[in-house]
């Protein structure tokens, strides 16, 4: 009897084997953020002139978004460009004027101190020629300001102000979104 029980192993229930899919659901709480979001503000103040975008709109990077009046600051522009040109002749009848105290000088007609005086005030020309660069390229930058860009690519958010807005330095203008990826925190 023993030898006919290890010959016949006792009957057990079979199933095959089944490769299926399955989804496990969980709940968790969690804030959905864009790759990169930002506010889009006015850095200078002024009246908003035109609004390029509707809201909800993809936009490029580099592509206008808002413009603010220019007039003051292409006033301002052409005022820092004539101050630079005032600078520039004053140079050059100051750099004359040291050229022919050299010559006097060199004649002993009058003393290397007027010699000093002269380039001393070539000195001061150099000085307001390099003040009056700088001013003219703060004026350059103020102008570009009055047109708003967007600073890459994404989507424009809720546009609160309309056309003729006063804006402060700062005023939001919008925000912009970019959704190439978006995170779940």
């Amino acid at each position: 009897k023993q030898n006919e029980t290890l010959e016949q192993p006792p009957p057990a229930p079979v199933a095959d084997v089944v490769a299926l899919d399955t989804l496990i659901h969980q709940d968790y709480v969690a804030n959905i953020q864009a790759f990169r979001n930002v506010e889009v503000r006015s850095r200078l103040t002024g009246f908003l002139e035109k609004i390029y975008v509707d809201e909800g709109s993809e936009v490029q990077q580099g592509q206008p978004l808002f413009k603010l009046n220019d007039t003051e600051h292409l006033s301002e522009v052409a005022r820092a460009e004539a101050v630079l040109e005032n600078a520039i002749a004053d140079r050059k009848t100051i750099n004359l004027e040291v050229q022919r105290t050299k010559l006097l000088v060199d004649k002993d007609i009058v003393s290397s101190t007027d010699l000093e005086v002269a380039e001393a005030r070539l000195s001061a020309a150099d000085a307001r020629i390099k003040e009056a660069e700088a001013q003219l390229q703060y004026a350059k930058t103020q102008l570009v300001y009055t047109t708003i860009r967007a600073p890459f690519s994404g989507k424009i958010d809720r546009i609160p102000l309309k056309e003729g807005s006063l804006l402060e330095e700062g005023t939001l203008l919008t925000s912009i979104s970019d959704l190439s990826k978006i995170y779940a925190y």
